[in-house]
């Protein structure tokens, strides 16, 4: 479940609800009010997918969309990402790859 919290209040202004099989998941990450997720990593290149559009209140896709091919790939060395970031300013996803930190340009 996602939340979107009043930064004064910290009350709950929406939410969402995001369901995925956590075997196909190994990471997600929000970037440009767009939700992702990044693909199991056992596979290489790993596929980082579209899951839905929170700034539109889109309805998120189950893992039944992995199929679809709203994905793009980005190569990565040791199939073990711990951590996925998006920075909007440096328009570049971060990520640590078996312990070593990488990023991709990316623009959204």
């Amino acid at each position: 479940k996602l939340d979107e919290n009043d930064l004064t209040s910290l009350k709950i202004v929406k939410k969402w609800s995001v369901k995925v099989n956590r075997e196909n998941v190994a990471n997600m990450f929000i970037a440009c009010g767009q939700l992702y997720a990044l693909r199991n990593t056992a596979i290489n290149p790993a596929q980082i997918y579209r899951l839905c559009d929170l700034a539109n209140d889109e309805a998120c896709l189950s893992n039944s969309s992995f199929n679809d091919g709203n994905y793009f790939n980005i190569t990565i060395s040791s199939r073990q990402i711990t951590s996925v970031n998006y920075d909007p300013d440096s328009k570049s996803l971060y990520m640590v790859d078996g312990g070593s930190f990488v990023y991709y340009k990316i623009e959204f």
